[in-house]
C-alpha cells in the first residue's frame, strides 16, 4: 500500500483537477466537464489549452514518481487517473477498508471488521479540503462522519473487551 502515489486534493488548479478525478478515481471524466468546473466563465478556447497545459504538469510532476508510467490517461476526450501505473486515492482505499470491515461485522468477525476499521482509521489524514462546491461539502461531511462512526464502533469493540486504553485511545481522536 505504501509504495502507492496517494492525492490528496486541495485548491489549486492541479491540484483541484485531481479532486475531482478523486471522486471518479477509476472512471474516465469527459473533458467538456474538466472544462465546465475548472474554468466555467472562460472561452472554450482557452480553457481547452489550460487544461492541456495542467494535464502536462500534473503528469510531468508525478511521472518520475511512477517510474516514467503516465498519472493521467486520455482516451476519446476522457481523463482518468491511472491506478495501473500505482497511482491511488486514499479515500478509495479508505472505503474499501471500510467496506470490508463492515462485510466482516455482519458475518460476526469482529475480530477481522476491528482490522479492517483500523485500516481505515490509518488512513483518515483529516477532513478532505476542496473548493466550497456542495458535492465536495457533502463528500467531506460524508467522509468524516464515516471516520467518527469507525472510531466510535472501535472504542465500544475495546470498551466491551474491557480493554480501556485501547478504547481511551478512540474515544480522544473522537474529541479531537
Amino acid at each position: 500500500m505504501r509504495s502507492k502515489h496517494h492525492l490528496h486534493a486541495a485548491v489549486s488548479k492541479p491540484k483541484l483537477c485531481l479532486a475531482i478525478w478523486l471522486f471518479r478515481a477509476e472512471k474516465p471524466l469527459p473533458r467538456d466537464q474538466l472544462l465546465a468546473v475548472l474554468w466555467p466563465d472562460v472561452d472554450p478556447l482557452l480553457a481547452s489549452q489550460s487544461l492541456n497545459s495542467l494535464v502536462y504538469s500534473v503528469r510531468k510532476g508525478l511521472r518520475d514518481e511512477l517510474g516514467g508510467a503516465a498519472p493521467v490517461l486520455q482516451n476519446n476526450g476522457h481523463y482518468q487517473l491511472n491506478c495501473t501505473a500505482g497511482v491511488s486515492v486514499d479515500v478509495v482505499q479508505f472505503e474499501h477498508f471500510v467496506h470490508v470491515g463492515e462485510q466482516y461485522a455482519q458475518a460476526g468477525q469482529m475480530a477481522q471488521a476491528g482490522v479492517a476499521y483500523q485500516q481505515a482509521v490509518a488512513l483518515y489524514q483529516g477532513d478532505l479540503c476542496l473548493a466550497p462546491e456542495p458535492q465536495a461539502v457533502i463528500e467531506r461531511e460524508r467522509l468524516r462522519a464515516c471516520y467518527l462512526t469507525l472510531l466510535m464502533r472501535l472504542a465500544d469493540e475495546y470498551y466491551q473487551a474491557r480493554q480501556y486504553v485501547q478504547c481511551q485511545s478512540y474515544v480522544q481522536q473522537l474529541l479531537c
